[in-house]
């Protein structure tokens, strides 16, 4: 038997996901081993999150929710998130998204980015969402 669940349904999820929640991003580098079978970012062997000098985990601002009924998913969007000036010393391999509560162990993943390898210079790093946001929930 086949189930499926309606576009709207869908962006419904993801709002109710996200309302009036602190979804912040963070950056990892090559050493980490966060994948999709971690609940938390604690969940980790190894976080591998950054540290170069003036890094720090970003708040995600005008976070908005859009339904796409031509590509059947619901997406995840918001302003561009940018890390100023952030020292040399790492190379960015992913960036995660995870709704903030009080620390690693309860702030759920809820999106883990692969991104072009971003070497850190002492400029800023600028992560846009692409044309079907951060992210999407979709049918199977």
């Amino acid at each position: 038997m086949a189930h499926t669940v309606p576009n709207h349904a869908l962006g419904l999820m993801l709002t109710r996901l996200v309302a009036g929640k602190t979804l912040k991003m963070l950056l990892v580098d090559a050493t980490s081993d966060l994948d999709e079978n971690d609940d938390y970012p604690a969940d980790a062997g190894t976080l591998g999150e950054i540290t170069a000098s003036g890094y720090s985990r970003q708040t995600l601002t005008n976070v908005g929710i859009t339904v796409d009924d031509v590509n059947n998913r619901a997406e995840l969007d918001c302003d561009p998130v940018t890390f100023s000036s952030v020292a040399s010393g790492d190379t960015v391999t992913k960036a995660v998204i995870i709704e903030f509560v009080t620390d690693d162990s309860d702030s759920p993943v809820l999106a883990i980015i692969d991104v072009t390898d971003r070497a850190t210079n002492g400029s800023d790093l600028v992560f846009t969402p692409g044309a079907d946001g951060f992210l999407h929930a979709s049918q199977a």
